[in-house]
């Protein structure tokens, strides 16, 4: 009601100076997740464009109150592993923020907020230094990993002609890493340590569910991406093992969460 009144209020609240510093507290550092949930979804409602909205005015504050916001939220990207179970609502909120500055950014009076292309570049490389956190299907999420992939997808939907160089193995090579290190790698015997995490990275449904839409992403619109993406997925599926079990289910061989292995219950 307030906004709908006084649309300048949105453009005060995100450029004022302890803004930055709510933000943090309330997003990463509380450690109530109900109060990060309320807090990420009320700057959502304050910022969110809305396609029925008739007030021209208020919209056009939403966009200038995303354009003061979604730079604050990229400046402390580089900070956020240091809060790895207080992270969700940041990411969530980051990428929802992205998602929609994505439909107005074609205007041609809107000017760029930020180096995407930069963005993009410092995301992957997070994604690439991530190391193995999950233990296994049944564990804790990384949501560091999962934030990270999200927030990567959608840079690359901003800046899709940075795919060649981000994804393929004459760049970046982020489809081959995303590929092995996150979905497919196997243990390599040689190099474990007793208190080594086992590759691949993304073993929960979560973060699996990421990196194959950030895979999809890259393949999207991008021949280099796609033809190496196809041919990654042919020699994997050359080594599969096919089972004749019409119900075959993954899940059921999965070691148990107390790490007992062997053990089935007969009767």
């Amino acid at each position: 009601t307030v906004l709908s009144i006084n649309a300048d209020t949105i453009v005060t609240i995100c450029s004022n100076e302890n803004f930055l510093n709510f933000l943090t507290t309330a997003l990463l550092s509380c450690p109530e997740k109900e109060i990060r949930v309320e807090v990420a979804s009320g700057i959502e409602r304050l910022l969110i464009s809305n396609e029925l909205e008739t007030n021209i005015e208020l919209n056009n504050k939403k966009t200038e109150g995303k354009i003061i916001l979604i730079p604050l939220l990229l400046s402390f990207l580089a900070k956020v592993g240091e809060y790895e179970t207080s992270c969700e609502q940041y990411f969530v909120l980051l990428k929802r923020l992205l998602l929609d500055y994505q439909k107005v950014k074609n205007n041609p009076t809107q000017t760029q907020i930020f180096d995407e292309k930069q963005a993009l570049s410092d995301t992957v490389k997070m994604v690439l230094r991530r190391p193995n956190v999950e233990e296994r299907a049944s564990s804790q999420e990384d949501k560091v990993l999962i934030g990270l992939l999200d927030i990567a997808t959608v840079l690359l939907k901003l800046t899709p002609d940075s795919k060649p160089a981000i994804g393929s193995q004459n760049g970046a090579g982020l489809v081959h890493e995303i590929f092995h290190a996150c979905l497919f790698q196997l243990p390599n015997a040689t190099k474990l340590r007793d208190d080594s995490i086992l590759p691949p990275k993304c073993k929960t449904i979560g973060s699996r569910t990421a990196a194959f839409e950030l895979l999809v992403e890259l393949a999207d619109g991008c021949p280099e991406n796609y033809s190496e993406l196809v041919d990654l997925v042919a020699v994997y599926l050359s080594k599969c093992e096919r089972h004749s079990s019409w119900r075959f289910n993954t899940e059921s061989m999965e070691r148990s969460e107390l790490g007992f292995v062997g053990l089935s219950n007969l009767g």
